[in-house]
Formats: structure tokens, C-alpha cells, sequence
């Protein structure tokens, strides 16, 4: 059976460090790997042509969130593309307490998130909340009322 590790991979176009900085102070995300273009020529390839000023551009970057793995660039995935913020995927957080999942929301809008869905309690969960943070990235956090996925929607 395969069984992938699945990680979210965030393109930012020059604000990977800033967001590493932001996921740190606001998720307790722990660093793994960076690597800038510069150090990637050095180190990997020295034919790699970088764009001038994007030198200490993030090339790749792992966080560790919990048990969860966010990956983050500066570049595109793809040459030539541009970036721009989506709306088609968020970062969804299951907390224990709603005292946890409220300390984290407070970190996350002090940091400059704006509020999508104030905390709230509803069908779901004791707490529920998002925000859309700096990046255009949408952060739900949940306290749910029903942890055991066999029995949701009973």
C-alpha cells in the first residue's frame, strides 16, 4: 500500500521568510530545512541562472507544525508563471481547548490575519474560527465536538 507523507507547499514570491517568521511566532512551527537560490547554486548547482534580487530567495524550506509538515518557496513551481493568491486551499487546524484555539486565534490577528469567521461555536465544533493570514493563506482553527470520524454526523 502506498502511504504517502502529504505536506501543504506554499509559492510566495519573495515572502517565504517573512511567512517562516509568521508561522513560527503564530503556530509554534519549528524550522527543519531552508535552503536561499544562492545556496542552492553553490551547494547543488552551479548552473542554476538566478534572477538578479533573488538571490536570497527561498529555493525550499520545511516547517514543522505538530505532526503536519508546511513546505515554502520564493520561486514558482513553474518558470515563468505568476504567482497569485488562491482561495482553493486553507490550512485547517484541530486544537484540544477552546482556550488554546482562542490564544491562537488572538496570535494570529495580532500578527496581522484579518478575521474571516469570528470564534464562534457551531453544528461542529465548541470553537470555530478563520482568518486569512498575510500570505492570502486561509487558517481555519476547530475545537471539534466529535473527534472520532466514524461517528461525525450523528
Amino acid at each position: 500500500m502506498i502511504e504517502p507523507k502529504i505536506a501543504l507547499f506554499l509559492t510566495l514570491d519573495g515572502k517565504a521568510q517573512e511567512a517562516i517568521q509568521f508561522y513560527q511566532e503564530t503556530l509554534d512551527a519549528t524550522l527543519l530545512f531552508a535552503i536561499t537560490n544562492q545556496e542552492y547554486r553553490e551547494r547543488l548547482d552551479p548552473t542554476l541562472e538566478i534572477l538578479a534580487g533573488q538571490e536570497q530567495y527561498l529555493s525550499h524550506s520545511i516547517l514543522q507544525i505538530g505532526d503536519f509538515q508546511l513546505q515554502l518557496a520564493d520561486n514558482p513551481l513553474v518558470e515563468g508563471e505568476t504567482i497569485q493568491r488562491g482561495n482553493h486551499l486553507s490550512l485547517s487546524l484541530t486544537l484540544a481547548e477552546s482556550q488554546i484555539a482562542q490564544k491562537l486565534y488572538q496570535r494570529l490577528r495580532q500578527k496581522g490575519s484579518q478575521t474571516i469567521q469570528a470564534p464562534s461555536e457551531n453544528a461542529f465544533a465548541f470553537f470555530y474560527a478563520s482568518v486569512r493570514d498575510p500570505f492570502g493563506v486561509i487558517i481555519q482553527l476547530t475545537v471539534e465536538k466529535e473527534v472520532d470520524p466514524s461517528k461525525k454526523g450523528e
